[in-house]
């Protein structure tokens, strides 16, 4: 699962390159969909992960940290919906300021 994190990171990494790189006015809605939909895929894919979640090591807080796999695919699913938020704030109009496409 970790890898296919990865694979999804970069197949939404590359979609944003295109949408940059495209002139359509349009264009920049697909990638919400396209981003929308890998959030939607990995946090499936974190609630249905079947490998050890957390470390036999307890720290000195005495908490389990995640696993190096967990932790990929969690932080791939976060990374993604921060994302799918600044989609919408760039398409509503709201920030403009890091996702900007020009129209």
């Amino acid at each position: 699962m970790p890898l296919l994190a990865i694979l999804i990171d970069a197949v939404t990494l590359g979609g944003y390159f295109i949408i940059l790189n495209s002139g359509a006015a349009r264009v920049p809605f697909w990638g919400l969909a396209l981003q929308a939909a890998a959030a939607i895929v990995l946090l499936l894919m974190s609630i249905a992960y079947g490998g050890r979640r957390r470390l036999r090591f307890r720290g000195n807080e005495g908490y389990r940290p995640y696993t190096l796999r967990y932790g990929i695919v969690l932080m791939s699913f976060a990374v993604n919906a921060i994302v799918v938020v600044m989609y919408y704030l760039s398409l509503s109009g709201g920030n403009n300021l890091i996702m900007h496409f020009y129209r």
